[in-house]
């Protein structure tokens, strides 16, 4: 169940009204607490918490970095979360890594997920 919404407003309109107060009640809270130079959006179909492309305009897939999103779906509702790494040249990048390298003060949080794990560790 993908939204074609343009707007976060035109978004949480289309959706059921058990629905809709759930997710804003998720969506208070990420807004409350979201890092200064992130932006709220719509892309790929959810309400994306993101990097703007003005701020950081060299991604490997040219969109903007996701650093969290908040969905409706079928059969059940998401939050889905991106950790980004620096790349070689300190640049955040959100391509996959084993382990952070031991240096990273600049992006993203502490938290990691390792190859093959289903859990998140923090450093």
């Amino acid at each position: 169940m993908r939204s074609e919404a343009k707007t976060v407003d035109g978004y949480l309109a289309e959706l059921p009204r058990d629905r809709r107060e759930a997710i804003s009640a998720v969506r208070r809270v990420i807004v409350e607490n979201l890092p200064d130079g992130y932006e709220e959006a719509m892309n790929w179909g959810m309400i994306t918490y993101q990097v703007p492309l003005s701020t950081y305009p060299e991604t490997y897939n040219k969109q903007p970095l996701m650093y969290a999103a908040l969905a409706s779906r079928k059969n059940h509702m998401a939050v889905y979360l991106s950790v980004s790494t620096p790349s070689k040249g300190g640049a955040p990048t959100s391509r996959r890594r084993t382990r952070p390298p031991e240096s990273d003060t600049t992006w993203g949080s502490r938290a990691f997920a390792s190859r093959g794990s289903k859990t998140c560790r923090s450093r």
